[in-house]
């Protein structure tokens, strides 16, 4: 006795691109907003929830560089930083550290500073020519693709895991 074939379901689910999102931001900013979270930025570090800490402290070294009513736009020095803040078990952390309060985001895009430099470069362009809302929705960006990386930026990437989650909780593998 053998199941029935069933057809695969696919689900269809209307994505955005990374690209479209930050240009939504950047677009859609809201100064108010980004300098009333900054105001309490310096205080993510001192986060004591077990659950939350260590996702606390990288939230607090990624640079706020954009936000619109509902959405943070976040920059990091490097894309493994970003690509574990974009990992959806870890944005419902920094929504519920940053909602506490107040309902304050719905999402956010962490990307690299090398990422970012390009990206707004481009805003730039495209503003400075005369277009008031650039379209940036075109701009092919994956923050998911990491880099081999050389001995001494490896080193200052370690430096960075144990200035943010503690000698005590970083440990080192060989791959």
């Amino acid at each position: 006795n053998r199941e029935p074939v069933r057809p695969k379901v696919e689900k269809k689910e209307e994505t955005i691109s990374l690209g479209k999102k930050i240009e939504n931001i950047l677009n859609n900013g809201n100064k108010e907003k980004k300098e009333f979270i900054l105001r309490g930025w310096d205080k993510l570090a001192s986060i004591n929830d077990p659950k939350k800490q260590a996702i606390a402290a990288l939230l607090s070294k990624g640079s706020l560089k954009a936000m619109s009513d509902s959405e943070m736009l976040l920059v990091y020095d490097y894309k493994g930083f970003a690509a574990t803040m974009n990992k959806p078990a870890n944005k419902e952390i920094v929504k519920s550290i940053l909602n506490a309060k107040s309902d304050l985001i719905i999402d956010y895009v962490a990307i690299d500073k090398e990422t970012w430099d390009y990206v707004f470069g481009e805003f730039r362009k495209q503003y400075s020519s005369g277009i008031k809302k650039p379209v940036l929705g075109n701009i092919n960006i994956s923050i998911q693709e990491i880099k081999p990386v050389s001995v001494e930026k490896e080193k200052s990437i370690v430096d960075e895991a144990i200035d943010i989650f503690g000698s005590e909780n970083v440990e080192l593998k060989e791959s």
